[in-house]
């Protein structure tokens, strides 16, 4: 298949990096189902000790277990939902799918969600709901949340209050050119050229991998048939991948 062929064309030193980028990507989507689970745990916690307490002091009433009972059904099924979002995003499909990009960004906010609520950041989508593509929707995932991720962190170290990231997607003949962009300030003119370099990062070497913009590349040119760029506009960088709409082949 042409993904195998790829992949036994790798040379070493690229299989190893893949493989670091696959581990650090579970390590951040880990990372922020714990901050996702922190809410509803202590949600169901106090529910629980509310109504142990009321039941020492002899004060329970059916009216407050009814309301207990649907707020830890309600947190549990929160929880249930967030391991099958983030299951779907490990699922391992060998072939391309037709996906609309509102189903796209529908999973890439649920597990992004959380984190950018958490920094105060706004996420802004803007297209068309009937947008749809033939791809390998895993991966794209991939990419969309290493960009979006870099975002966060930017926005975090560079901007105190308005942060926004916004997602702008535009179809034009048989291509569709997604747009990624943040109001952080851009990137630094001088590294721009090397943001899709192996190792490179800007990043402190315990909170970045420098692989996620290289991985992202090659997933998008040489996985996705697609290009992928970044320049800086009037208020950040912008990040531009541009697809073919029904050009992926089986792997």
């Amino acid at each position: 298949s042409q993904y195998k062929q790829l992949y036994n064309n790798l040379s070493k030193t690229e299989k190893i990096m893949i493989a670091q980028s696959k581990y650090a990507t579970m390590g951040e989507i880990l990372t922020m189902i714990m901050h996702q689970w922190r809410q509803p745990i202590t949600t169901i916690s106090m529910t629980a000790n509310n109504l142990l307490v009321d039941l020492e002091l002899e004060e329970l009433e059916n009216d407050t277990v009814h309301k207990s009972a649907n707020t830890i059904t309600e947190q549990t099924h929160y929880l249930s939902k967030t391991i099958d979002d983030f299951r779907s995003f490990f699922k391992n499909v060998k072939l391309p799918e037709e996906t609309s990009m509102k189903d796209v960004f529908e999973e890439t906010t649920n597990i992004m969600i959380h984190s950018l609520t958490n920094s105060e950041i706004e996420l802004k989508l803007n297209f068309d709901d009937n947008i749809s593509i033939n791809t390998y929707k895993r991966e794209l995932l991939q990419v969309l949340i290493n960009i979006i991720k870099n975002a966060k962190d930017a926005l975090v170290e560079k901007i105190e209050t308005n942060r926004f990231i916004e997602v702008v997607i535009k179809e034009k003949d048989e291509t569709i050119e997604i747009s990624i962009l943040d109001n952080a300030e851009g990137i630094p003119e001088t590294i721009l050229s090397k943001i899709f370099e192996p190792y490179f990062t800007t990043k402190d070497e315990n909170t970045g991998t420098g692989l996620g913009l290289y991985m992202s590349k090659k997933i998008i040119e040489e996985s996705l048939n697609g290009v992928i760029s970044a320049k800086n506009g009037t208020n950040g960088a912008i990040f531009s991948i541009n697809l073919n709409i029904s050009d992926n082949q089986q792997k």
